[in-house]
């Protein structure tokens, strides 16, 4: 499994992101804070840039990397549930992606 920052660099055309090439899969996560809560998503894309499956849930974490950190455990239980292996994360928390492939130390 890898994982990469998608990080916003601009206004885009497509709703969607690029799609993974065959045979793997790409999960992005995201989060989204409040004052006192926060909630994740990740969303599954097969090479045709297809829906294969999402979820969503309420964090009880309003610190930003925490949001983050669940959001990328709700995309890893979403691989796991469907018994993915090829599967390419993308979260827009640099800190988070860079702790995830070992370039930094957990904050």
């Amino acid at each position: 499994m890898h994982a990469f920052s998608g990080g916003h660099s601009g206004r885009q055309n497509r709703c969607e992101p690029p799609p993974p090439p065959a045979p793997w899969i790409k999960i992005n996560v995201d989060a989204a804070v409040r004052a006192e809560e926060a909630a994740g998503a990740a969303v599954a894309w097969d090479e045709h840039g297809m829906v294969l499956a999402l979820t969503a849930a309420p964090f009880p974490h309003p610190e930003p990397v925490m949001a983050e950190t669940a959001a990328m455990l709700l995309g890893l239980q979403l691989a796991r549930d469907y018994a993915w292996s090829s599967v390419v994360f993308e979260s827009d928390c640099l800190n988070l992606v860079n702790c995830w492939n070992g370039s930094a130390e957990v904050p």
